[in-house]
């Protein structure tokens, strides 16, 4: 079942990413938002679980990731891809294999990680292809 959630969350990454490219003069901007909300839905997760720590650490993380997309929106695509590559870390390493996983459902990291990746992944293409 791990499997499905991750393909499940990658086809909607290349649809997410499809729909924002489908909009040329907009496409940056929501694939920058996309990854700033990204970061909001974990600070949702811990105020929900009610847990004052987790909640702390997630809105740590809204900081670091808006970073990688205002960068990446005004300086160059390949900081934006590297953000979202890298909020795959933050899905695994704090949800999956961290105390996050009390906080996130695990169908919904398992569809993050293939979600972020998939996006990741097609900035990088995208700006690679120019």
């Amino acid at each position: 079942m791990t499997a499905v959630w991750v393909i499940l969350g990658a086809l909607l990454g290349a649809g997410f990413f499809r729909v924002a490219a489908s909009r040329p003069e907009e496409r940056d901007r929501w694939l920058a938002l996309g990854l700033f909300v990204a970061a909001q839905v974990y600070v949702i997760f811990g105020f929900m679980a009610g847990q004052d720590l987790w909640l702390l650490i997630e809105l740590l993380g809204v900081p670091v990731f808006a970073a990688f997309a205002w960068f990446g929106l005004m300086r160059d695509l390949r900081i934006l891809a590297v953000g979202w590559m890298l909020h795959t870390l933050w899905d695994a390493g704090l949800h999956l294999a961290g105390g996050g996983a009390l906080v996130a459902p695990r169908w919904y990291v398992l569809a993050c990680l293939g979600f972020d990746l998939a996006v990741g992944v097609a900035i990088w293409r995208a700006w690679r292809d120019g």
